[in-house]
């Protein structure tokens, strides 16, 4: 199994960047930017493949954490050292539904990626969930092509 490094990037920057919405919330209940400045921390992170077994990235090591700023953009890093990942992503995200958002990348904003998200425990808890995230290539031999995944993540106010 191989994780492709852009897209694992990518994706998790999406899931984790999204828990935020704008304050013209269009008529949509909800998280405001408000709720989400500041720190998070992935506690649990896994990856559940089409008709695969789930796979436990924080259980791997990996460490990703998620610095929301009041003009809804963020900082997302991810770091495993087994796995040679370490990278910082930047961009901008929008509320589009009661619990749904959408990430644009600063590296590619023609690019965007759909979440959804809840915030818990006095919003200080923040669950995520990415339900086309492609970051793990499972072919047997790895085709460098990542599969179709679920990405589920818990993340919490630092």
């Amino acid at each position: 199994m191989k994780l492709t490094r852009m897209a694992v990037v990518l994706s998790l920057a999406g899931a984790v960047a999204l828990g935020a919405c704008d304050d013209d919330d269009n008529g949509v209940t909800g998280p405001t930017i408000a709720d989400l400045v500041g720190n998070w921390a992935a506690t649990a992170a896994t990856l559940t493949p089409q008709g695969g077994s789930p796979l436990d990235l924080i259980g791997l090591g990996t460490v990703i954490t998620l610095s929301v700023q009041s003009d809804a953009s963020y900082e997302f890093t991810i770091n495993n050292a087994v796995l040679q990942i370490s990278d910082t992503i930047t961009g901008d995200f929008t509320i589009t539904g009661n619990n749904t958002g959408e990430l644009t990348n600063d590296d590619d904003p023609a690019d965007t990626l759909d979440v959804t998200f809840a915030l818990t425990n006095n919003n200080n808890t923040l669950d995520v969930t990415v339900p086309d995230a492609e970051l793990v290539d499972l072919s047997d031999p790895p085709d460098g092509i990542p599969d179709p995944a679920t990405l589920d993540m818990t993340l919490v106010r630092q």
